[in-house]
């Protein structure tokens, strides 16, 4: 593995594969590659979930207030969406459109039963691979993930 900065192009990358997420996925070119994956598209065809790749954590003993503080910025935000993507887009290198759709409708921002049962299995998994320890139960809103 090598280190690859943001402002460094796809080009100047000299190894046999690069995982790309976040912004550059979204507005950088592949040609040159010969295979390309969505690897969130993969889990789905692999276990019929929807694979989470990023949540909100807190350590355990939180008295609340910190779930509060994020979900009411998340409230704000998808309120704010439109606007978001006018002002964000350009210096992302997306077009208001481009951002408008990525922001409403490929992220999702409640965790819904599915998105939970996709969190276990690639928990389990990840157990049975001996990548993450056991034990340590994790819980969404009270819902266990064990």
């Amino acid at each position: 593995m090598v280190p690859w900065s943001i402002d460094r192009p796809l080009a100047s990358v000299d190894t046999d594969a690069v995982l790309i997420i976040g912004d550059r996925a979204m507005r950088d070119r592949f040609d040159g590659w010969r295979y390309q994956w969505d690897l969130g598209e993969l889990w789905y065809r692999w276990t019929g979930l929807p694979f989470v790749f990023a949540c909100w954590v807190a350590r355990r003993g939180d008295d609340g207030r910190l779930a509060e503080a994020l979900e009411s910025m998340r409230d704000r935000g998808l309120a704010e969406l439109a606007s978001i993507a006018e002002r964000e887009g350009a210096k992302h290198g997306l077009s208001n459109e481009r951002c408008l759709a990525y922001l409403r409708d490929d992220l999702h921002f409640h965790l819904h039963d599915e998105q939970i049962e996709g969190l276990r299995r690639f928990r389990r998994m990840a157990i049975d691979a001996g990548l993450a320890p056991a034990g340590n139960e994790l819980t969404c809103h009270g819902c266990a993930l064990a």
